[in-house]
């Protein structure tokens, strides 16, 4: 099983322990492996720009402003990556 982890300069962002757990959810016809992450804090999510796939149902305005609900204002945009 692949986990991504988030790091600054090689550096894990994530403190406490490495391994958490693995939840799964059901995306269309596929089940999706994801970890929840706990950012602490309530200021500003920790991130710079959100690209969403070509194909997400989720529109660049819904997702600017589930962001800002955060108090986070990043750039979002769409991939211009074409879906094999």
């Amino acid at each position: 099983m692949f986990a991504h982890y988030m790091s600054l300069n090689g550096k894990r962002l994530e403190k406490g322990a490495q391994r958490r757990e693995i939840k799964f959810r059901k995306s269309g016809e596929r089940i999706v492996p994801y970890e929840e992450l706990n950012f602490g804090g309530d200021g500003p999510l920790p991130i710079k720009e959100v690209v969403l796939g070509q194909m997400s149902p989720i529109s660049t305005d819904a997702a600017r402003l589930l962001l800002l609900e955060s108090s986070t204002d990043v750039a979002v945009k769409r991939s211009d990556v074409p879906v094999r």
